[in-house]
């Protein structure tokens, strides 16, 4: 298989037309590894994006008790 250069999907290798977007594919080149494939760099956006929210939700883990004891603190001391 190989992949639509232009909206991603599989087409067979000796397709010249894209079946879901109808366009023209340019002439097949042997690809070497996952260079090409468009699933491929999903799988490694995904991953990005998986990463970036665990640290957000540590973050968050850490800094919303630290507020909260904060403003205990301070209410606390007002009140005295």
């Amino acid at each position: 298989m190989r992949y639509c250069v232009f909206c991603g999907v599989d087409i067979p290798l000796d397709a010249n037309y894209c079946q879901i977007c109808g366009k023209k594919q340019p002439e097949c080149e042997t690809v070497s590894g996952d260079e090409e494939n468009p699933s491929a760099e999903n799988e490694q956006e995904t991953k990005q994006e998986k990463a970036i929210s665990n640290k957000v939700i540590i973050a968050a883990v850490i800094v919303l008790p630290l507020l909260v004891a904060v403003v205990t603190v301070a209410i606390v001391l007002l009140l005295k």
